[in-house]
C-alpha cells in the first residue's frame, strides 16, 4: 500500500488569505505543486517539506508527553544511502548548524544536517513559512519584490531556472545560524524509472 499526499489540495487549504502569489515563484523548491491548467512542478520540494513539518509536528508532540526538548535533532532524507561512519555528536558543536560539503545548489545542502533544537524549527520549518506569507518575503529580499513575477530567463540572471529547495533552505538559516561542514559519507539513492 502506497500513501499518496495530494501536497496541492493541502498547500491551497493551508495558505493564509493573502500567501498565494508565493505559488508563482517558479522552481522545484514547490516540486509536486499542480494547479489547474499548468504542468506540474518537477522535483518534490513541497513534499519535502510538508514531510519536514510533519515530523516537526511528531517532535513537538513527543516533547510535550515526554516533558522535556530534544537537545540535537538530525535530519536526513530517507533515499541517503551510509557508506561511512556519520561523524559522532560529541564532534559536533550544537551552536552550529552541521551540513554535508557539496550538493549546494546555490544555496545549501538539504540533503542531511546537525541541528540544536531551535535552529531545527527553521530547518523543518518550510511548509509554514510558505502559508504563512514568510516565504514570498524572504524570497523578494533575495531577488527583488516581482520574485512572483519572474521567468526562466529572469532566474537566469542570478544564475538559476527558478527557487530551489537549496536556495530557500539557505534563506531561512544563513544569517541566522552559524553554518559548518563535514564531509559527506553518504549518497543519494536514485531510483530507476520503470518506463525505460
Amino acid at each position: 500500500h502506497v500513501e499518496r499526499e495530494n501536497v496541492t489540495a493541502q498547500i491551497l487549504k493551508d495558505l493564509e488569505d493573502d500567501s498565494g502569489e508565493v505559488l508563482d515563484v517558479l522552481g522545484n523548491w514547490l516540486g509536486g505543486l499542480h494547479l489547474q491548467g499548468q504542468h506540474a512542478r518537477w522535483g518534490s520540494g513541497l513534499y519535502q517539506m510538508r514531510s519536514l513539518w510533519w515530523c516537526s509536528r511528531m517532535m513537538r508532540d513527543t516533547e510535550i508527553s515526554m516533558g522535556a526538548s530534544f537537545e540535537r535533532v538530525i535530519c536526513s532524507r530517507p533515499e541517503i544511502l551510509w557508506i561511512g561512519d556519520h561523524p559522532p555528536l560529541r564532534w559536533l558543536d550544537p551552536d552550529i548548524v552541521w551540513i554535508p560539503d557539496g550538493e549546494d545548489h546555490g544555496g545549501l545542502n538539504d540533503r542531511h544536517a546537525v541541528l540544536n533544537r531551535v535552529a531545527a524549527e527553521h530547518y523543518m520549518g518550510g511548509w509554514s513559512s510558505v502559508v504563512d506569507g514568510t516565504a514570498l518575503k524572504l524570497i523578494q529580499e533575495a531577488v527583488g519584490s516581482r520574485a512572483a513575477q519572474l521567468t526562466v530567463e529572469d532566474w537566469g540572471k542570478f544564475g538559476m531556472d527558478g527557487m530551489s529547495t537549496e536556495v530557500y533552505l539557505a534563506l531561512r538559516l544563513v544569517g541566522r545560524y552559524k553554518i559548518a561542514r563535514f564531509p559527506p559519507t553518504y549518497y543519494v539513492v536514485c531510483a530507476i524509472p520503470t518506463h525505460l
